[in-house]
């Protein structure tokens, strides 16, 4: 069956990778071929990201936008394109991914296990409920169009990355404008964590990549729903009236209650995704709404949201609660063990997330939280500077529009006048761009970015399991933050020419301090971002392992084969159609396998004990699949001596 380019360019990458692994290996030394590519892709960032901000002066915001999201797609491309499966957790997840090709109401992780298995221990168990089911039926639905290959299974995360940064783009500029909502894109663009997602590198990978992604969908619903979405003329965004009264109450109660449904049902596909955090976009609207929506509104608003996302998300609860359901309660139960103890060792201090943050975010990330948290209740600290007021404009700022811009807005303007209802909403559209240098340029809506960020910081402080990735659908709301801090800063650099007298020394200081804040505070995370990108000469795309794992079948055949002794088991399930196990078989398990028609194929047959080389029917074959080295990039974690970081570790009763 034809599959189209997509899988053309997978099978010509995989032929390229190949001939540089084989090279790297007859050479015995580092092939350069992985650091040309990873130059090229951030040459071709830099140029995309050069390119928005020409459309950005130029009056074109969307086109820069869209050159944005091009770079992100074009560093996230770069980022999936291993070509092996990463330990923590891609390898579970495209497993059972792989066998939703198959029966997509059935997730399996051992489609069809041959020996004894804990229904509990989700890393070697048949029915896999341990993750919901919606973000392993994309990755399901890339390897049925494509093929089952690595890319082809990743090819959705990496389109729906990309998409989130241009939500990210639009909910910026309806909160804090269309300058804060490019910056806040830019950031995410870039930011070395979200890069790993899609392509596996990190824990949880796909699973809270698009969770991302439709949390934020849900909170561009509740955006429109409650401040409106009216397209002008050229090239701003209009607030509209639901700057002060809101989409839905001028829409009618239809319009509203259609609304709140979609949102409601986005939620749903969020928790379809990863349960409960997936309803962040109904508190978000909660903030939005509060004080613009009559207590009636908010009340059908939220019965609503809560009617769509049981439409969607409660089907399949009551699904697997029916069909599979020993396996159905113990993840119900194992997902509220993550509140009281630290699954799988991953433990640590109510301060954890907060610890963590330079991580992720670059060092200085503390200063625009701290700026937004003094905010919440100073907001005198996000008024523009007293010397940047309403008046003439100043022809060196560097922040005013091009002189197309200058002319839309004039007419924009005039526009405006001749509509009195609109004059409110049309000073917030002018606001918004920061191309006046009025008191009037529109401040960062501060309650449901609060919201937003802060309420999933808390939860996930307070709760005993850590994981860096689990705050990560705040962090869009932390970028739009951190662009509305850096415009803050930028707003208040000194103007050249400026009178000087012998108290000036203290305002260069100052000045100079912003200065570094300024340059420091986007440039910092980007040495995480090359680092998580991988662009070495040594790093290996396509390792032995995997392709000696790829050329199984080549071997072996065809036939119901059973292999053993192995490191990586799942990835052989994934690469061949055997079924495969880590340890060596007992005697008694040889002969019942090979008494029901399977083929035993033990590989490093010299480690195999003698009774299991007099047992007739077993394949001993000399090969062995090679180790996978430490440093590959799949986060390899040695299993711990205690046995602390075991799934059932501290989970053997219910809480």
């Amino acid at each position: 069956m034809r599959r189209g380019w997509p899988l053309l360019l997978s099978r010509a990458w995989r032929r390229r990778e190949e001939r540089r692994s084989a090279a790297l290996a007859s050479r015995g030394r580092i092939s350069p071929l992985n650091l040309v590519w990873g130059l090229a892709a951030l040459a071709a960032a830099g140029l995309l990201f050069g390119y928005a901000w020409r459309a950005w002066r130029r009056g074109r915001p969307e086109a820069a936008a869209a050159a944005i999201v091009v770079a992100g797609l074009v560093l996230r491309m770069y980022a999936g394109c291993d070509l092996f499966l990463h330990t923590w957790d891609e390898r579970y997840h495209a497993l059972v991914a792989k066998h939703l090709v198959e029966h997509p109401l059935v997730p399996t992780l051992y489609d069809h296990p041959v020996l004894p298995y804990d229904y509990r221990n989700w890393r070697a168990n048949h029915v896999w409920l341990h993750k919901p089911p919606l973000a392993l039926w994309l990755m399901a639905a890339g390897m049925r169009l494509l093929g089952p290959d690595e890319l082809a299974m990743r090819l959705p995360s990496l389109l729906l990355s990309a998409l989130a940064i241009l939500l990210t783009y639009v909910i910026g500029s309806h909160l804090g404008g269309r300058r804060v909502g490019l910056l806040a894109a830019g950031f995410q663009a870039v930011n070395g964590y979200l890069l790993q997602l899609p392509g596996g590198r990190v824990a949880v990978d796909h699973v809270d990549n698009a969770l991302v992604f439709f949390v934020e969908l849900g909170i561009l619903g509740a955006v429109l729903q409650v401040r409106g979405w009216r397209p002008r003329p050229g090239t701003r965004y209009g607030i509209g009236h639901g700057a002060a009264d809101g989409a839905g109450r001028s829409g009618g109660w239809p319009a509203f209650f259609l609304a709140t449904l979609a949102i409601g049902a986005v939620c749903g596909l969020a928790v379809l995704t990863k349960w409960l955090p997936g309803l962040l976009p109904i508190p978000v609207w909660l903030a939005l709404a509060w004080r613009r929506q009559p207590p009636r509104r908010l009340a059908a608003g939220l019965l609503a949201m809560a009617a769509g996302c049981a439409a969607v998300a409660l089907p399949w609860q009551l699904y697997i609660r029916a069909a599979f359901p020993l396996e159905a309660g113990w993840e119900s139960a194992y997902n509220l063990h993550h509140l009281a103890v630290p699954i799988e060792g991953l433990g640590g201090s109510p301060l954890y997330h907060l610890l963590n943050m330079p991580r992720y975010f670059g060092e200085l990330i503390y200063l625009p939280l701290g700026w937004f948290l003094v905010s919440l209740v100073h907001p005198a600290w996000r008024r523009s500077p007293p010397g940047r007021r309403a008046g003439p404009r100043q022809p060196d700022r560097e922040t005013a529009g091009p002189a197309i811009a200058e002319r839309e807005e004039a007419r924009e303007e005039r526009e405006d006048r001749s509509r009195p209802e609109d004059r409110a909403p049309a000073e917030g559209r002018r606001a918004s761009e920061g191309r006046r240098a009025s008191e009037g340029r529109q401040a960062l809506d501060v309650l449901p970015l609060a919201t937003w960020l802060l309420l999933p910081l808390v939860a996930f402080s307070l709760a005993a399991t850590k994981l860096g990735g689990y705050i990560m659908i705040a962090a869009p709301a932390l970028f739009v933050v951190e662009a509305s801090f850096w415009l803050w800063l930028w707003d208040r650099r000194p103007r050249p020419g400026g009178a000087r007298d012998a108290r000036d020394a203290l305002r260069v200081a100052w000045a100079a301090l912003r200065c570094a804040a300024l340059v420091l505070l986007p440039l910092l995370p980007l040495r995480y971002t090359v680092e998580r990108m991988k662009i070495r000469p040594g790093y290996d795309r396509n390792p032995p392992w995997a392709k000696a794992l790829r050329e199984l079948p080549a071997r072996l055949g065809p036939g119901p084969v059973v292999l053993f002794h192995l490191d990586r088991p799942l990835e052989a399930m994934f690469y061949t159609p055997y079924i495969a196990y880590e340890g060596l078989p007992t005697p008694a398990q040889a002969r019942r396998l090979t008494a029901a028609g399977y083929r035993v194929v033990v590989l490093d047959a010299a480690a195999a004990p003698p009774e299991l080389r007099r047992l007739p029917g077993v394949e001993l074959r000399p090969e062995a699949i090679p180790l996978s080295p430490l440093d590959d990039g799949t986060g390899f974690r040695l299993p711990r001596p205690d046995g602390s970081d075991s799934p059932l570790a501290g989970t053997t009763s219910r809480p």
